[in-house]
């Protein structure tokens, strides 16, 4: 697939994305604002789904593997413990609030997509 081919199978794919109901399905979570630890940022993850697989997968698709590849590494599940203690003195495994929270705080940050279209104009 050539640059002009890969580009408008992103652009189509851009399209697909229910920005309405990410704002209204977010718009209320506010606490996962701080910095992220760089083993908790989803740049390489992004990168490897949308930039060299060209897998346009939906933000829930993409989430739920970025969420697993975090729990299932050492390092990045530490990260996250240490960052959840800091920041919120709580577990990760406390109602889920941490997930639904760092997912809607991806989310905001327009799901890397920013990052993305960098990557496909470099």
């Amino acid at each position: 697939m050539n640059t002009s081919e890969n580009l408008k199978k992103f652009r189509e794919f851009l399209e697909t994305i229910p920005l309405e109901k990410y704002r209204e399905e977010f718009k209320d979570i506010k606490w996962v604002e701080q910095d992220l630890p760089d083993a908790l940022l989803p740049i390489d993850s992004i990168f490897k789904y949308y930039w060299k697989d060209k897998n346009f997968l939906s933000f829930e698709k993409w989430f739920e593997i970025f969420w697993e590849e975090i729990l299932n590494s050492t390092e990045r599940k530490e990260a996250l413990e240490k960052f959840k203690k800091y920041y919120f003195d709580r577990s990760i495994d406390q109602n889920n609030w941490f997930k639904r929270g760092f997912k809607a705080s991806i989310s905001n940050l327009g799901f890397g997509f920013n990052a993305v279209r960098f990557l496909l104009y470099v």
